[in-house]
């Protein structure tokens, strides 16, 4: 599913794809496999990019509120991650608590990070 897919299927049938505030967070996701990616509600802000994309804190936004973390905070990136991939890596995905940047129209996912008030699931084969 691509990361717009993912977002209306958490919005439909939780409250939104989950963001993080902090470790605490992610430790919170139920995960049904540490290898499996999933789509999280993290998008990259276009008007704060230089020339490439950031891994500065202020670059991300919430897909929910078009804000950046409180106190911004962001969980550690796989290795070489972000890296706006043929400059269309705009969407994160997380993977065992490491963030990585995507492509949002990706079908190669089929996991999403649903939140759901204060609890934090992954959401199966959406």
């Amino acid at each position: 599913m691509t990361w717009p897919a993912a977002q209306q299927f958490c919005r439909e049938n939780y409250d939104d794809l989950a963001t993080f505030t902090n470790m605490d967070d992610i430790r919170r996701v139920t995960r049904p496999s540490d290898y499996i990616y999933a789509w999280i509600g993290l998008i990259d802000d276009l008007t704060s990019w230089s020339r490439v994309m950031s891994a500065k804190s202020n670059s991300w936004r919430r897909s929910s509120t078009d804000s950046t973390s409180p106190g911004g905070f962001q969980a550690p990136w796989e290795k070489g991650e972000p890296n706006f991939h043929m400059a269309a890596e705009t969407c994160l995905m997380m993977r065992n608590g490491l963030w990585l940047d995507a492509n949002c129209q990706s079908n190669n996912v089929n996991f999403a990070v649903c939140v759901n008030g204060k609890k934090t699931i992954y959401a199966n084969n959406v």
